[in-house]
């Protein structure tokens, strides 16, 4: 069993240190999820010697497990999707179902913004409270409050795309 751990464990490794461009944010992501999936795996007790070994019986059975772990639906969506993309990425063909045959849904939560003043701080500048209302209302950063242009307005709408 060490043997095939050892091994799997030099596989991920080798994947991971040749991984294409990606931001910080999903390459540390995509390492924390692939190196779990050795622990996940002995969890199941079917470690496997090589990732390019594992097959559609091995992913339900994670799915089976990490559910029982009370992970949430969206987490194993991820999970499954980064294992998946290695597999297409590095083994020619991947021997993982799509999400809609595992019976995997992602979801989207809505994001409802409540638009009161009990937080708001005291500022007499009234860019500087503008600025401040746009960065906590819509979630922009400081820079993007800060590029508004006048023709995004109308009325008394502000029109944002990711044209903008």
């Amino acid at each position: 069993m060490a043997g095939r751990i050892s091994l799997l464990t030099k596989d991920i490794e080798d994947i991971l240190s040749q991984q294409p461009h990606a931001s910080p944010r999903y390459a540390k992501q995509r390492r924390y999820i692939l190196l779990a999936l050795i622990d996940d795996l002995q969890a199941i007790n079917h470690v496997i010697p090589r990732l390019s070994s594992i097959n559609k019986n091995i992913i339900q059975k994670l799915i089976l497990y990490w559910k029982a772990q009370g992970n949430s639906g969206n987490t194993i969506y991820l999970k499954i999707t980064i294992i998946r993309n290695v597999c297409k990425h590095y083994f020619i063909s991947s021997p993982i179902p799509s999400n809609q045959e595992l019976d995997l849904t992602y979801y989207l939560r809505d994001k409802t913004v409540m638009l009161d003043n009990t937080l708001m701080p005291d500022v007499n500048n009234p860019i500087i409270n503008y600025l401040y209302r746009l960065q906590r209302y819509f979630g922009l950063k400081m820079l993007e409050a800060v590029m508004i242009e006048s023709y995004m307005f109308d009325n008394d709408r502000l029109c944002l795309t990711r044209a903008a």
